[in-house]
């Protein structure tokens, strides 16, 4: 198949986040497999326009139109502006290359913005088009941390405008295809869910028992954006109870992510830095910012066991991530979260919010190392088992043959 992916951002940088992440490796699988897979993507310095990366063409078009536009940072309804301007100028472009470079089988999108004002230009596209969407809900926009910004964005919701206008649209959970089925804004044959996956990769440091419970230093990992919606405020007060209350001085928590620098959840990292202060937790809690990929990997190689408590989640990339290098996992029951923790086989599903609940399953760990090993082990068996890009790869284009053809 001749298949065009469409990013709205860099998708050939997969360090830039989760969505280039599933772009990139599905593309390169794609192609593997013998489709030849196109990605138009926005242009960046030192970048050429044209370029083949692990047999994908790579074609960039422009550049941002407004320097400071950034998609997390929408702090204003007026900072959707040089959003709207920068889209229609991606589209534009977009829409000549299609013009000037043959017919596509498929066209999928993982962004709505250009890819909506598309559909709208152009309806003859709309029977070749898909569409990811890597939400959550449709209703909290996946782009603003404004209140008045995601109040406008609901009401135009441009994920569900570009919903209703393409062939298929593919969801990361069930849940999310539930929730647009029973409300009638899409039909049940209009939906595919299909999970996000993870690099298998070969390492020396596979999961092993060391010592007696608490006898080495035990490393907790969490990574994803310092923001409300990701926990990181009952993880910090789980530690206090690991930590204050239990004595488990041994303990380690590292925090890796980055901070918003504007709208409304810009101060809440320095909220999270004055309740670690206040528990006295400046020696067991470390907020490691933003790391390279390659530290990144070094984090979760050394880390004992991995925490993600998310208020809320779509498909939660990191859980598989960790899981890869066997780490035994705890995660909040939120979105795809329980197709990846088979509770008490490879880690353990808590409670939203619930930190006591959470320091109780991080205790547990602490004092079985056995225990810990061995759900390690069956997190990196459940991955290659299930969550390989390969199978992902496939799955997706099982879903173009389907509709297409």
């Amino acid at each position: 198949m001749n298949i065009l992916q469409i990013s709205d951002g860099y998708g050939y940088l997969p360090d830039k986040g989760p969505i280039e992440k599933v772009l990139f490796n599905i593309s390169k699988e794609m192609a593997k497999m013998g489709n030849d897979v196109t990605i138009l993507e926005r242009n960046y310095p030192n970048a050429k326009k044209v370029e083949f990366i692990d047999g994908v063409r790579v074609v960039r078009l422009d550049r941002r139109r407004c320097t400071s536009y950034d998609l997390f940072n929408l702090s204003s309804p007026s900072s959707l502006i040089p959003l709207t301007v920068d889209g229609l100028s991606f589209m534009f472009e977009a829409v000549n290359y299609l013009d000037k470079n043959g017919k596509f089988d498929v066209i999928h999108a993982h962004l709505p913005f250009s890819s909506l004002a598309i559909v709208m230009l152009r309806r003859d596209l709309r029977k070749r088009f898909f569409y990811t969407f890597h939400g959550n809900d449709y209703r909290i926009p996946l782009t603003s941390n404004s209140t008045s910004s995601q109040l406008l964005l609901k009401l135009l919701s441009p994920d569900l405008l570009l919903m209703k206008r393409v062939n298929k649209v593919i969801m990361l959970n069930a849940k999310i295809k539930q929730d647009v089925v029973s409300e009638g804004l899409l039909g049940e044959e209009s939906v595919e869910v299909i999970s996000n996956g993870a690099t298998v990769e070969e390492y020396d440091d596979l999961p092993k028992v060391s010592g007696h419970p608490g006898a080495k230093n035990v490393t907790v990992l969490f990574v994803g954006l310092i923001v409300k919606r990701k926990g990181v405020g009952y993880l910090v007060k789980a530690a206090d109870i690991i930590v204050n209350r239990l004595k488990y001085s041994n303990v380690e928590f590292l925090i890796v992510g980055k901070a918003l620098a504007k709208g409304a959840d810009s101060v809440f990292y320095q909220r999270m830095i004055s309740l670690t202060e206040e528990f006295r937790l400046q020696k067991n809690v470390k907020f490691m910012g933003f790391v390279s990929a390659e530290e990144l990997r070094k984090q979760y190689i050394e880390s004992d066991i991995f925490v993600l408590p998310s208020i809320s989640e779509a498909f939660a990339l990191v859980l598989l991530e960790a899981m890869m290098f066997g780490k035994p996992v705890i995660a909040t029951d939120v979105g795809a979260t329980s197709t990846m923790i088979k509770d008490g086989w490879n880690g353990f599903l808590v409670r939203p919010m619930d930190f006591e609940q959470l320091a109780e399953k991080i205790r547990y760990f602490i004092d079985n190392p056995n225990e810990k090993a061995r759900m390690g082990r069956n997190s990196r068996r459940l991955v290659e088992k299930e969550f390989t890009w390969d199978k992902i790869a496939e799955k997706y284009l099982q879903v173009y043959k389907n509709k297409l053809f």
